[in-house]
């Protein structure tokens, strides 16, 4: 991780950390990314954030470094420290060389698999989570977490009739089926006249 601590803080100004989109919905046993981005952030040169969520509904596979730092020079993006029993995972990333950049952009992408029903928050935790200018001083910040909503698999073949239905079709069905079969022995019995 970052080994940069942070220092004094910054000139008075205040960039947000937030996931993107802050609340998504996905089907059990599939994979999801969420991106982590930052918005009016002035001479961002280090950063770094720690998420938690709900080990038993979501597992982190990895995380990938965002454009937005690397659009000022050469980064050092070491490996995210995940634990997936605990629910948490730790990434940073840092410029080589100053200045810092500012704007708008995405830091991070992170992956999750969902593994069962049920909503997680996604939130940073202090003070793991913070920017550091040039100068190596803090940038004030909030940080807006998300949450992820994991919902049943559909079934295969579309939608499910409930039970109550079915009971309703089944004499139809049946009758359905019948007329099928009366249909087959008349066609059949016509051929064999002929």
């Amino acid at each position: 991780m970052v080994v940069t601590t942070p220092s004094a803080t910054a000139p008075d100004f205040e960039a947000t950390l937030y996931v993107d989109p802050p609340s998504t919905d996905a089907p059990v046993s599939t994979h999801l990314t969420v991106t982590v981005s930052i918005r009016d952030v002035v001479d961002l040169y280090t950063w770094q954030f720690r998420m938690n969520f709900d080990p038993s509904l979501l597992e982190c596979t990895g995380a990938t470094e965002g454009p937005f730092l690397k659009s000022g020079g050469p980064t050092v993006w070491p490996s995210p420290a995940i634990d997936n029993v605990v629910g948490t995972i730790l990434v940073g990333c840092s410029l080589l060389v100053p200045p810092g950049v500012s704007g708008s952009g995405v830091l991070a992408y992170v992956t999750f698999h969902c593994k069962g029903v049920g909503h997680s928050d996604l939130v940073f935790q202090d003070p793991d989570t913070f920017l550091l200018d040039s100068n190596l001083n803090t940038i004030p910040r909030q940080a807006i977490g998300g949450g992820v909503t994991q919902r049943p698999t559909p079934p295969v073949g579309g939608a499910t009739v409930p039970v109550s239905t079915i009971a309703i079709l089944a004499p139809w069905m049946g009758l359905s089926a019948l007329v099928g079969a009366v249909t087959a022995v008349v066609v059949i019995k016509k051929r064999r006249e002929s």
